[in-house]
């Protein structure tokens, strides 16, 4: 009973599940340009660690013991999907995991909990307990939603019965007031765009353009003024008769985005081979300030707040390449296996065109947000490489048989 207690019961977990994809996955999966420069950033951030004059913070004792985990997790998604069937479940079971979670939340915020009061302003949150975890942070809510949006578009979209394609449209609009009633400006400023992108060619005939303009405006009054305010911060200042303690803290945590990506950069320029490493940004902005003769606060300890500053100044320069690379083999694998398939619903490979678009979706909302937020080790981002890896590999089996079959055809009339 003694060895018992001295063996950790997630690794435990994560061998059996090694060992069954190792017995029945797709292991081939893991050997493609995606997973192995992943694999390379990831050792790349271990080299960080071991280079950093901060590896002592408790941050980075954090970040040690769980990265492992989501490399787990990403080997085990990776490697699981076998087949086009398989993705297409995965992408539905996450929606559905969002779905009922949100559902959920609301009910309870509708009572009176899931929220918390910041910026003098109710903003929802999930339902979270010590014990049980969960979004208690609002922005982290915002979050989610956003990501659940392009997933709500393609559950919609996939499901053949008419139950479910309205299923799927109210999984869009509860996705889409979890973003607005969190109060997450960084989050509605990424569905903004997306829902732009997602629909523009709808959005060039008039009669579509006028329906969305009236579903927008019609909406817009039944939101609370403090939403609606929030909203409206994004593209505009308040006067300064207007501005409350509530929009004055909302205007700087707007700004620390920004400096965010300026701090970012100035510890990158100290540290410009290894950065600081990874978790170890907050201390180092700390120190950084020092060095410029300013006084440090409690908040200065804080994370940078953006994406693209938490790179470059926990990783290097080296690191912002590792990473870019990884970006653009997603891009460029989504784009060119998704122009390959007929936007038809008739078509057999429907599927992974819808697909191929909610992965754009979902790296382009990722992007837009890391504007404002430091999610750099965020599990979204290895389910996108996940999927996006698989989502390769299948369409380029599923290419080669339309060529094959076509040249048997041709063979056949011949």
């Amino acid at each position: 009973m003694a060895f018992l207690g001295e063996i950790q019961f997630e690794k435990v977990l994560a061998a059996a599940f090694i060992l069954c994809v190792s017995l029945n996955g797709q292991l081939g999966n893991l050997f493609r340009p995606i997973p192995l420069l992943l694999g390379f950033l990831y050792l790349w951030m271990l080299t960080c660690l071991q280079m950093s004059e901060l590896r002592n913070l408790e941050s980075v004792d954090i970040w040690a013991a769980t990265y492992w985990k989501l490399l787990v997790f990403f080997a085990c998604l990776t490697a699981s999907i076998r087949s086009k069937a398989e993705l297409q479940k995965i992408v539905i079971g996450i929606g559905i995991i969002i779905f009922c979670y949100q559902l959920y939340s609301w009910l309870d915020f509708i009572k009176g909990g899931s929220y918390v009061y910041q910026q003098s302003m109710v903003r929802m949150t999930g339902v979270w307990s010590p014990r049980g975890g969960g979004y208690g942070s609002a922005n982290g809510w915002g979050f989610l939603g956003l990501v659940g949006l392009p997933i709500a578009i393609a559950f919609s979209e996939l499901a053949n019965k008419l139950l479910l394609r309205i299923l799927g449209i109210i999984f869009g609009l509860i996705t889409s007031l979890c973003i607005l009633y969190s109060g997450t400006r960084g989050a509605m400023l990424a569905a903004a765009l997306f829902l732009t992108w997602r629909y523009r060619r709808e959005l060039l005939k008039a009669r579509y353009a006028i329906f969305f303009a009236v579903i927008s405006i019609g909406g817009s009054l039944f939101l609370p003024s403090a939403i609606k305010d929030r909203a409206l911060s994004i593209v505009k200042k308040s006067d300064d008769t207007e501005v409350d303690k509530g929009k004055i803290a909302a205007s700087k945590s707007a700004e620390s985005r920004l400096q965010g990506l300026i701090d970012g950069f100035k510890i990158a320029n100290r540290y410009p081979i290894f950065g600081c490493g990874p978790a170890a940004s907050g201390q180092a902005r700390i120190e950084l300030q020092q060095g410029e003769g300013f006084t440090t606060s409690e908040e200065s300890a804080l994370q940078l707040h953006n994406l693209y500053g938490q790179i470059v100044g926990e990783l290097g320069y080296v690191g912002l390449m590792i990473w870019l690379a990884i970006l653009v083999t997603c891009l460029y694998e989504t784009i060119e296996m998704r122009s390959r398939f007929v936007k038809a619903k008739d078509s057999h490979n429907y599927a992974l065109y819808v697909i191929g678009n909610m992965l754009l979706g979902l790296i382009l909302c990722m992007l837009i947000y890391g504007i404002a937020g430091h999610t750099l080790y965020d599990w979204r981002w290895l389910v996108i490489f996940a999927l996006t890896n698989s989502y390769s590999a299948l369409s380029a089996i599923e290419h080669a048989n339309c060529d094959t079959t076509s040249i048997n055809s041709n063979e056949l009339v011949s």
